[in-house]
């Protein structure tokens, strides 16, 4: 479900901008702060490092909100 909500272009891959604009927060401000921030390339060794705890949590919280709603949708379907 997630997949598919995310593949806009309905070729069974994800670009980059599919991705870029999945997770790019809709207002311009926090946008602009985001494209400003550096990359990550795979440094760090400890998967959980990655991310810090606050953003791991929100992330989660995220693909549990996401996957219900979808399941609800098909519910009503």
């Amino acid at each position: 479900m997630i997949f598919y909500g995310i593949d806009k272009n309905g070729d069974d891959f994800l670009d980059r901008q599919e991705v870029a604009s999945a997770f790019m927060p809709r207002e311009p401000q926090y946008a602009e702060i985001l494209n400003e921030r550096g990359g990550f390339y795979g440094d760090e060794t400890d998967l959980r490092q990655i991310f810090q705890k606050g953003t791991r949590e929100a992330l989660k919280n995220f693909f549990k909100g996401f996957v219900e709603c979808e399941v609800g949708l098909e519910h009503i379907r």
